[in-house]
């Protein structure tokens, strides 16, 4: 699934969204297996959500979605880990 990068920022705009990009790779980068994502958050809300998505952004600016993860929280800080 392709998305426009301009929408991707416009949500990440929200104020209940934190949004983080990194630099271009230089090299290419295979991916073997499904990736694991672990962070640790905290929330002035016991009820939470972590969403991450790992995507690729081609030169014209479009995003492909390579794999996502989604976890509902019922603490207000802690490690996620997201597989």
């Amino acid at each position: 699934m392709q998305f426009k990068l301009a929408i991707l920022k416009a949500l990440a705009t929200r104020p209940d969204v934190l949004d983080f990009t990194g630099a271009p790779l230089t090299a290419d980068l295979y991916r073997v297996g499904a990736p694991v994502v672990e962070l640790t958050h905290s929330c002035d809300n016991p009820y939470n959500d972590v969403f991450v998505r790992l995507s690729q952004v081609d030169a014209d600016g479009r995003s492909t979605n390579v794999t996502d993860g989604f976890i509902r929280q019922t603490t207000d800080s802690g490690v996620v880990k997201l597989t």
